[in-house]
């Protein structure tokens, strides 16, 4: 999993979240099939709202975070790959 703000930083344009650039790096390393393609949004359990794909999902929680879930272990291992070739995890 990986967990950012869901806004950019002060002065940062949209395409510049954490959350986005990580989702790109994944579909970067896997290109076929890509994780994140079209996703299904509805709403989140616990507030807030999902973006279902296949593989993973993109939780907005409604508490001004957003949290990248991979549903299989590999889907996981790519996530945090792309994370980590970021600089954003360790």
């Amino acid at each position: 999993m990986f967990r950012c703000a869901e806004h950019p930083r002060e002065g940062e344009y949209a395409e510049h979240t954490e959350w986005l650039q990580v989702i790109w790096k994944v579909n970067e390393l896997r290109l076929d099939p890509v994780v994140f393609g079209q996703p299904e949004n509805k709403p989140w359990w616990a507030g807030g709202m999902v973006e279902e794909y296949a593989e993973a999902r993109v939780i907005f929680a409604g508490d001004d975070t957003v949290r990248i879930v991979g549903k299989t272990p590999e889907a996981e291992d790519l996530i945090n790959r792309a994370a980590r070739a970021l600089g954003f995890t360790k």
